[in-house]
């Protein structure tokens, strides 16, 4: 039978970004060393693989990289609408960011520091009082981030993560580590929620700036966000369009429309060969 790889994120890359971030020489070399033996073993699976599906454009290119001769698809992550419907009804009456992730993972964990440390602190300053929402599983570990501050709350492993999203009002997604696409970008469109994302944060998705959400580099976010907490207008408009957008082109629906030809395309090359 052949194997199809299913590529969901492209470690090595990961790895990568992760080392040219790390401030502790030692880590640093890890981290490096990690990349080179992830680049090693993807190349080896992608060779092996009678087809590899990746998660978008990029990924198929990097994965191309790795390994000339191998057939490459992409299938874009999607999102259920009906599940992630959203609504005003619970939208927090105080600005409200929020940022939902697994926090054993370490672009995760970047992600919530910068927000902590750098980006609240400075959206405050533009914008008043802001809260901020962390939410997901082993969020207890980001506590000690939190200090006594009343308005940052952390939700812990919550068993359905749409109330943080209707809470919320804006999502800023401030990764700088990360490889594949970002499904909680497309669960908080889905439940029309605007999204402030670094490039490497929205990386991977056909999205334009202004339009479906709002790029924006680490330094110049707070600015971004209290932009937009100011002007309800072109919030709403991102909001709909995004929300639009993953309508038509992200749904699962859509997204594992072209599945079932393609595997009959390996089976039928496989089995004529």
């Amino acid at each position: 039978m052949p194997r199809v790889l299913g590529g969901h994120n492209v470690e090595w890359l990961i790895s990568h970004r992760l080392s040219c971030n790390e401030p502790d020489w030692w880590r640093r070399q890890f981290l490096k060393t990690e990349s080179i033996l992830y680049r090693r073993f993807e190349a080896f699976v992608h060779n092996q693989a009678a087809a590899a599906f990746h998660c978008s454009d990029e990924d198929r290119e990097l994965a191309r990289q790795l390994s000339a001769d191998a057939a490459v698809h992409v299938i874009p992550n999607g999102v259920d609408p009906e599940y992630y419907a959203g609504t005003d009804s619970d939208r927090s009456e105080i600005p409200t960011l929020f940022y939902p992730g697994t926090f054993n993972y370490r672009p995760n964990t970047e992600a919530a520091t910068h927000l902590v440390r750098q980006i609240l602190p400075e959206v405050r300053l533009l914008a008043g009082r802001v809260r901020l929402i962390l939410a997901g599983r082993n969020a207890r570990c980001l506590q000690s981030l939190v200090a006594d501050d009343p308005d940052i709350i952390i939700r812990d492993t919550p068993e359905d993560i749409r109330p943080t999203f209707r809470e919320g009002w804006i999502m800023p997604v401030p990764l700088t580590s990360a490889g594949g696409t970002r499904l909680k970008i497309l669960e908080a469109m889905s439940m029309r929620r605007a999204v402030v994302s670094t490039p490497v944060g929205a990386e991977g998705m056909r999205v334009r700036s202004g339009v479906e959400l709002v790029l924006s580099d680490l330094e110049q976010m707070p600015a971004a966000i209290a932009t937009l907490i100011h002007n309800e207008s072109d919030r709403r408009a991102i909001e709909a369009t995004a929300h639009k957008w993953v309508q038509e082109n992200m749904s699962w629906d859509v997204c594992t429309k072209p599945i079932p030809k393609l595997l009959e395309q390996v089976i039928y090359a496989h089995t004529t060969r």
